[in-house]
């Protein structure tokens, strides 16, 4: 049965599109969204560009698409398991762990996701 309907995996690329728009920081995207009418939260933004989302709300989708204007092809890559996905040009970013680091000093912390730079607050 499962020879019939071979599995499908699914790679989200919410991090190329906007490399692609030159959009470097989670706020820029955030107050493009805005600008569009879609409210998200900074961390929901963050987690969604850091990673592949468990849930996608239609109406973020369409605001994603609206402002980096792309295609769901562009987002979202279909493919099944025994193959892999394709590979992205040369000097597309790569997605990584996230790194942080706190500052005594300023009490802000610096959290570093692929091309982008987030400083968010510390809270204590």
């Amino acid at each position: 049965m499962t020879d019939r309907y071979p599995q499908k995996r699914v790679e989200w690329k919410l991090l190329i599109a906007m490399s692609k728009k030159r959009i470097r920081k989670v706020v820029e995207l955030k107050r493009l969204l805005s600008e569009h009418g879609v409210e998200i939260s900074s961390q929901q933004l963050g987690r969604l560009v850091s990673g592949k989302p468990q849930r996608l709300n239609m109406e973020l989708l369409e605001g994603l698409m609206t402002v980096l204007d792309c295609s769901i092809n562009d987002l979202i890559e279909v493919y099944e398991e025994d193959s892999k996905p394709s590979k992205e040009p040369a000097g597309t970013p790569k997605q990584k762990r996230v790194k942080s680091t706190a500052s005594a000093d300023t009490g802000w912390r610096d959290t570093t996701i692929p091309a982008f730079n987030v400083v968010t607050p510390i809270v204590k």
